[in-house]
C-alpha cells in the first residue's frame, strides 16, 4: 500500500514536470559588453508629400578632419514610394570604415566620429501646404543586419515586434527644416530562443535566433541664418554618432528543461526515500 502511494505520487510529480516544460515561457536575462567600434549603420529616409535629396554628407574622422561627398549616389539608392511618401536608404558600403570608441586602443585610421548629413525637400510648398508644421523628414536608423522590413521574414514574436516598430516608425527622429539636429544610437541584441527548439527544451545551449537593433536618441536645435539655406541648397541637417559603445544582450532563457527536471526529480525521490526511511526504517536486504 505504502509502495503504491509512494509510486503515485512520484508519478504525478513526473506529469508536473513535463507540464512545466510543455507550457514554460522564457525569462530575459540582461548583459552587458563594451565593444571597441561599431559599424555604421543604415538609414531609411522619407519623406510625405516631395521627393527629397541628401545634397551632401560630410564624414568626420578619427584625426579631426573631414571628408564631404556632394554626389550622394554612391551611399545613397531610393528603396520605395508609397501614398506620395517618398523612401531612400542610405548603406554603408565600405565595411573598413566604423566609428570607433576605445581610446586604450591605437587604432590606425581611418575610423569616424560623427557623421552630418544635408538635406533637400523638392517642393516645400506642396509639402507644408497638407501640414500645419514647417516640412520635415522622417529618419530611422538600423543594423546593417536588420533587413525584416524589406525581406518580410519573420521567424520569432521578437521579429515581428521590432518589424512593426519600424514600420510604424516608432524608434525615428525628425529632421525639420531650419533645424539641426543630433542623433545619437546604442546597439542593442535579442537572442530568442525559435519554437520547438529541441536543444533548449533538452536544456542545452539553444540554437538562438539574434536580431540586432539600434535605440536613438535625438536633440534639436535652431540653425543660423547662412547663405546655403537663404539660397536653397539645403533646408535642414541632422548628425548621426554613436551615444554609447555599451552592448545590451537580451537573451531567453527557459526555467523549466528535461535536465533541470531529471535533477528535480531525482531529488525528489531522494527526498522521499528519506522520509520513507526515518518512518519505516530500511528494508532488510535478504542474501
Amino acid at each position: 500500500m505504502i509502495g503504491t502511494t509512494i509510486f503515485l505520487l512520484i508519478m504525478s510529480y513526473i506529469v508536473y514536470l513535463i507540464f512545466k516544460i510543455v507550457t514554460d515561457k522564457p525569462v530575459i536575462q540582461l548583459t552587458h559588453e563594451y565593444l571597441d567600434k561599431l559599424s555604421i549603420p543604415d538609414l531609411e529616409i522619407c519623406c510625405n508629400e516631395s521627393d527629397i535629396q541628401i545634397t551632401k554628407y560630410v564624414f568626420m574622422l578619427h584625426n579631426w578632419t573631414s571628408t564631404t561627398f556632394d554626389n550622394c549616389t554612391k551611399f545613397i539608392q531610393r528603396s520605395r514610394v508609397e501614398n506620395n511618401i517618398y523612401c531612400y536608404l542610405f548603406e554603408n558600403n565600405y565595411t573598413s570604415t566604423y566609428f570607433f570608441g576605445n581610446p586604450d586602443i591605437n587604432l590606425t585610421g581611418p575610423w569616424v566620429r560623427n557623421i552630418d548629413f544635408y538635406f533637400k525637400i523638392d517642393n516645400i510648398t506642396n509639402m507644408t501646404s497638407k501640414f500645419l508644421s514647417v516640412g520635415d523628414i522622417s529618419v530611422q536608423l538600423m543594423d546593417s543586419n536588420f533587413d525584416l522590413l524589406w525581406k518580410g521574414k519573420a521567424a520569432s514574436t521578437a521579429d515581428l515586434y521590432e518589424n512593426q516598430i519600424f514600420k510604424l516608425q516608432m524608434n525615428a527622429f525628425s529632421g525639420i527644416q531650419n533645424m539641426s539636429t543630433l542623433a545619437y544610437f546604442t546597439k542593442q541584441t535579442i537572442q530568442t530562443i525559435l519554437p520547438n527548439d529541441i536543444s533548449a527544451i533538452f536544456g542545452t545551449t539553444p540554437n538562438y535566433h539574434s536580431i540586432t537593433y539600434l535605440n536613438i536618441a535625438s536633440r534639436y536645435y535652431p540653425m543660423h541664418p547662412n547663405e546655403n539655406v537663404s539660397a536653397g541648397n539645403f533646408h535642414g541637417h541632422f548628425n548621426v554618432a554613436p551615444g554609447s559603445f555599451i552592448h545590451d544582450i537580451q537573451t531567453e532563457k527557459l526555467s523549466h528543461t528535461v535536465l533541470i527536471a531529471l535533477g528535480v526529480l531525482g531529488g525528489g525521490f531522494g527526498l522521499i526515500s528519506g522520509i520513507y526511511f526515518l518512518l519505516f526504517g530500511r528494508p532488510r536486504n535478504n542474501p
